[in-house]
């Protein structure tokens, strides 16, 4: 608590003369430029993109805050790098302020371990796992995944216990090891089906993938308005889309790039996927869902082709408030106009945030909604559940359209919560959605740091 105050206290004294120094740092490059600045012996770590590092690099040369901001700017215009700064702080890799300390020098051999193994160890253990058929690269994967994002993944498992504590819900015994039981094998499905090749994949997926109320699909085609896949994130969720698309149907999917995915790389296996899986489907990635976008969006639905979205998490909105401003400013995240809106509904009795695009785009098209709920079963197999399609009711205007449809589909949500609590990825982001904060929640920060 003192080290915490002593950090805000220098925090608020920082200006544009100020000159930081850094303890040693350890910097691997991720994917889809992100890259990962870690202590040498210590225990956090922090993700930024291009730009923040060399932000880093510029102030560990000795660079004041103002001469870094002027360094970065781009022509006529400014920046601020205080919300870096305040990262950096808060990850404990700043060792001193205009010459006074503010985190110590602490070694932690286990920390240090685990950084050389990440480094030295992992990338010729996912040499070996690839070289592996499908079945023994799942177990290697979630055995890597257990050792390699444990500490992560606790820390998920934890917040997820709290806020499903702090809801209505009659919390199953042993809630955090089946949820953690769960991210660890979302990743090894997730990791070894998309590092498979798009033949070999498809081969499992037929027969590991059980499918109910595949009619579903075909009932929501014939109205000849498209339809909108409304995925929830159980499980396996990146799975999701491949499944539609191995059904024949031309898949629009607005998703966030993930910041360990290649953007260009993924689009090129769905591409290939689709080749090998059905000649009529089709695969596109919206990853900015802007003005523009939604208009390509209604002329895919008028075609009758299928948008994939998942709306039971919201995203980063840059245009929320300052201090987002601010962040997404410097890492040139932009949002062209469109506001990703949010409706309120009834979760795990709850009242919280949801994304409300599902609903709208329904009500612009007309498109029926297609709930998509990918369930993991025994024996390391799945159940991709297909529910009826939510008509847009006809006798009232769009808004009012556009709740109605909303309404009905989280409580669809709300049905499979209640059955199947630990699959549920949104407990651990729960608290970030509730509309009022519980009394007493000690919810666990995952990481520490900034990305974008």
């Amino acid at each position: 608590m003192q080290a915490l105050a002593e950090t805000n206290t220098s925090q608020t004294q920082m200006s544009a003369n100020t000159v930081v120094r850094f303890h040693r740092l350890l910097i691997v490059e991720g994917a889809s430029g992100i890259y990962y600045v870690m202590r040498w012996g210590g225990k956090s770590q922090l993700a930024t993109r291009k730009q923040g590092l060399a932000a880093i690099w510029a102030l560990k040369a000795g660079q004041s805050v103002g001469e870094v901001q002027r360094a970065l700017a781009p022509p006529g215009k400014t920046i601020s790098i205080h919300r870096l700064l305040e990262a950096l702080l808060s990850a404990g890799l700043i060792r001193s302020i205009d010459g006074v300390p503010v985190s110590g020098g602490k070694w932690h051999l286990f920390a240090t371990a685990r950084c050389l193994f990440r480094i030295h160890v992992v990338p010729h253990c996912l040499a070996l796992i690839c070289k592996c058929p499908i079945p023994a690269q799942r177990w290697a994967r979630c055995a890597l995944a257990s050792v390699r994002d444990f500490r992560s993944l606790r820390r998920r498992a934890h917040t997820a216990d709290e806020n499903i504590l702090s809801s209505n819900l009659a919390v199953p015994k042993c809630f955090r090891s089946g949820y953690l039981y769960h991210l660890v094998w979302n990743i090894a499905d997730t990791e070894t089906i998309f590092a498979s090749r798009p033949a070999q994949a498809k081969e499992w997926l037929d027969e590991h993938v059980d499918w109910t109320g595949q009619e579903n699909l075909d009932f929501a085609r014939s109205f000849g308005r498209g339809l909108i896949c409304a995925g929830f994130h159980f499980s396996a969720t990146r799975l999701v889309a491949p499944l539609l698309v191995s059904r024949g149907l031309p898949l629009n999917l607005t998703a966030t790039s993930s910041p360990t995915v290649c953007p260009v790389e993924a689009c090129r296996w769905h591409e290939e996927f689709c080749s090998v899986s059905c000649p009529d489907a089709r695969f596109k990635h919206i990853y900015s869902v802007d003005f523009s976008s939604v208009k390509g969006l209604l002329a895919a639905l008028a075609r009758n082709e299928a948008v994939l979205t998942f709306p039971d998490m919201h995203t980063i909105n840059p245009n929320s408030d300052e201090v987002t401003r601010q962040r997404c400013a410097f890492f040139g995240i932009t949002a062209r106009g469109f506001k990703p809106p949010t409706v309120t509904a009834d979760v795990a009795g709850v009242n919280a945030r949801m994304n409300e695009f599902v609903g709208w785009l329904a009500a612009q098209s007309g498109s029926p909604v297609v709930p998509v709920i990918l369930l993991r079963t025994s024996g390391g197999k799945f159940l991709m559940i297909i529910e009826r399609p939510i008509i847009v009711p006809t006798n009232a205007d769009r808004p009012e359209r556009a709740d109605m449809v909303n309404g009905e589909l989280f409580r669809v949500l709300d049905r499979y919560i209640r059955a199947y609590p630990s699959q549920w990825f949104g407990w651990h982001r729960f608290h970030l959605q509730r509309t009022v904060a519980p009394a007493v929640l000690a919810v666990s920060v995952e990481g520490s740091g900034v990305s974008g």
